[in-house]
């Protein structure tokens, strides 16, 4: 189930998409969700695609996050990272830590789902 959605929101960034990332987050109204964001290189920062909340009839969020981000990923031809699909967890190692050599990572999301 690819979010075409996700995959549309790519493009109107300023900067270049170097990678698209799925990280766990969660709060007390809906539990754990996966966050997916557009990692940018010039200007450095993230910019946020879509939330994959849990649902009832799938047992966990990762898997439809993990087709979600790929979709825009495969598309521009940039890496899909989600460190911890089988476990929810919130400080798993960002993309940025992992190897890439764009910029320094930045705090927590970023500044996720701005339309500046």
């Amino acid at each position: 189930m690819a979010d075409d959605a996700a995959d549309g929101r790519v493009a109107p960034f300023a900067g270049r998409v170097v990678a698209v990332e799925a990280g766990w987050d969660g709060d007390t109204v809906h539990d754990w969700f996966v966050v997916l964001l557009a990692v940018l290189d010039d200007p450095s920062e993230e910019r946020g695609l879509a939330i994959v909340y849990q649902r009832r009839d799938v047992p966990s969020p990762a898997g439809p996050a993990a087709e979600a981000g790929r979709a825009p990923a495969d598309h521009l031809g940039v890496p899909f990272h989600f460190a911890s699909p089988g476990v929810p967890d919130d400080h798993a190692p960002r993309w940025r830590d992992v190897g890439a050599a764009v910029a320094p990572r930045l705090s927590r999301w970023g500044r996720q789902f701005t339309d500046e």
